[in-house]
């Protein structure tokens, strides 16, 4: 299956979100995978707005193309504080500027060792997010990914940075469009002298 390279987004902001209080700042820091960070401030029991990543290029997806599933991948780090816990509050791809369809977030917190930046995969090339996607959706520039961060530790508060994210995106081509063969039937055979032995003894046929 057809799967496009790792897109980079073109916009970043911090976007209002149920429950989520704590802003992303600098949200453009995450366009580009440099260690210039994104962060967020959150405060014990406290969760971030959406980091809303968006203007990813997928234009070298043929048309009539099939939309598969959506493989997403967030760099992330965490402030190595004592006691603090900060993991995925939410994660869900973006439709026409809005977070939708099913939330990807996972188990476990964040990597919290000085300079230990890691990787996080959402998603995959079966996995539409329960989207009923199409080639239209993911052309268009408010396609994209958005991630919220929440503190678990208790009375401890935490921040939550994010260096860059992707997305790449599995699709199945359209059939060719060829010609069905003819279908000839058993009366026409019979009497065409190219496919009847006794016609072609007649002078003349052919």
């Amino acid at each position: 299956m057809p799967t496009t390279s790792a897109q980079s987004p073109t916009a970043a902001a911090s976007s209002a979100r149920d429950g989520g209080t704590a802003a992303w700042q600098q949200p453009a820091n995450a366009l580009a995978s440099d260690d210039t960070r994104t962060r967020v401030a959150l405060g014990a029991g406290a969760s971030s707005q959406w980091l809303l990543l968006t203007g990813f290029d997928f234009s070298a997806i043929p048309e009539g193309a099939a939309i598969q599933g959506v493989t997403a991948t967030v760099e992330r780090w965490a402030d190595p504080l004592a006691g603090a816990d900060v993991r995925d509050a939410e994660v869900r791809l973006v439709l026409a500027g809005s977070p939708a369809g099913g939330d990807k977030a996972l188990p476990g917190t964040w990597p919290s060792s000085a300079g230990a930046e890691a990787s996080a995969s959402y998603g995959g090339a079966a996995d539409p997010w329960g989207l009923p996607l199409a080639r239209a959706d993911v052309l268009d520039p408010g396609f994209g990914l958005a991630v919220a961060a929440r503190e678990a530790g208790g009375a401890e508060s935490g921040q939550a940075w994010v260096d860059h994210a992707t997305l790449a995106v599995a699709y199945q081509e359209a059939a060719s469009a060829g010609a069905a063969p003819a279908v000839v039937s058993a009366a026409a055979r019979a009497f065409h002298p190219a496919r009847n032995p006794y016609l072609q003894s007649f002078p003349g046929a052919s």
